[in-house]
């Protein structure tokens, strides 16, 4: 992307600072060059072989798609999307425009936290995202990759509101219809996750997870949140610490 610093996208906007990236895209904080506001903006990064090449255009076409006919107050705001052409990759690239969320999405939040969100807050912040998450599910979606680092966080008036993003995972969720693919962060996916037909209920469980996180610093799954971890591992060490939550639930008085 080292070519493109050199003048604005598009002609537009002007390159700030890497804001965070990940295998198909570079988010950047840029600025207007026409009135001086600021985004941020993902930049499709170039792939070597076909393969990633067809996952990452359809990653940024399902996101475009999905933003471009939906507005929620607790999803990030859609600007534009366009292509340019990137003369040091010779590579055309995909490119979506937000509104600019704080430095910070929720996994670094909870991270530098010293014992996690207050509680009230972080129920706030549950509940925006709860809000969203009905959103789609009322309109037959499924997201497929709710984790900490997806929830962004948007300064409106002197709060910090929570908003879903990154939408390149979702998916139709209608009755019928078969859902086996594995996608998305393996220790936020539920077991019947591997292998065997699932639905929206999925994002329900890392919605629960994320809480859990929010008010302990911890998955609550020890063992379960590894990334050197298979799937039938994460299974059964998110089994047998299941039954270990259940039997301490019983047995309180």
């Amino acid at each position: 992307m080292e070519d493109s610093i050199l003048k604005p996208v598009n002609g537009k906007y002007k390159q700030l600072k890497i804001l965070g990236q990940g295998t198909y895209g570079v988010v950047w904080r840029v600025q207007n060059t026409d009135d001086g506001q600021q985004y941020a903006m993902k930049i499709e990064k170039k792939q070597n072989d076909e393969v990633n090449r067809q996952f990452s255009y359809q990653q940024f076409v399902n996101e475009i798609e999905f933003l471009k006919l939906n507005e929620h107050p607790y999803i990030i705001k859609y600007i534009e999307s366009f292509s340019y052409y990137d003369k040091k990759q010779d590579f055309i690239a995909r490119c979506i425009v937000y509104e600019l969320a704080d430095p910070q999405n929720l996994f670094e939040i909870v991270k530098s936290s010293e014992k996690g969100i207050p509680e009230d807050l972080a129920l706030t912040w549950f509940t925006q995202i709860c809000l969203a998450l009905s959103y789609l599910h009322e309109r037959g979606l499924m997201h497929r990759d709710i984790k900490p680092r997806n929830i962004l966080l948007v300064r409106e008036e002197d709060q910090l509101v929570a908003k879903i993003a990154d939408f390149g995972t979702i998916k139709e969720d209608y009755d019928g219809q078969e859902n086996t693919v594995i996608i998305g962060t393996s220790k936020y996916q539920p077991p019947e996750r591997v292998g065997q037909n699932y639905s929206g209920k999925a994002d329900v469980w890392a919605l629960g997870i994320i809480l859990y996180i929010m008010l302990t610093k911890q998955h609550p799954f020890p063992g379960a949140d590894r990334d050197d971890q298979s799937i039938p591992q994460m299974c059964i060490a998110i089994t047998k610490q299941f039954a270990t939550h259940s039997d301490e639930c019983l047995n309180k008085n």
